[in-house]
């Protein structure tokens, strides 16, 4: 798989969207719910002052929060590209995520 590219720019919106912005100039928006369940790991970004929050790591590799504990909660880089750019994420020629599927992309 290659390494995607590293993201410049990141906002979160209370609508629940991200907007991405990476250093090959590729943008993409899409709305977190259509991904993620606010369960779990994420449970917390259901607080939209929480979500809202949103920062890139400082080499840019991915997007995080940051939880009440002072714990990065991340999204995988290739997941994020994936959704932003529309793309499938493939591993050893095999379809691993599907953004086209929305919650169902995990194959």
């Amino acid at each position: 798989m290659k390494t995607p590219p590293k993201i410049t720019k990141a906002t979160a919106y209370p609508d629940h969207i991200i907007e991405v912005i990476f250093d090959n100039d590729e943008k993409g928006k899409f709305n977190f719910e259509n991904y993620f369940e606010y369960q779990g790991y994420y449970q917390f970004l259901n607080d939209i002052s929480s979500f809202l929050k949103i920062k890139i790591h400082p080499q840019g590799n991915y997007v995080f929060w940051l939880n009440s504990q002072g714990e990065e909660i991340e999204i995988d880089p290739a997941i994020l590209y994936a959704i932003c750019a529309k793309k499938p994420v493939i591993i050893n020629n095999k379809i691993v995520f599907d953004p086209s599927l929305g919650k169902n992309a995990w194959i």
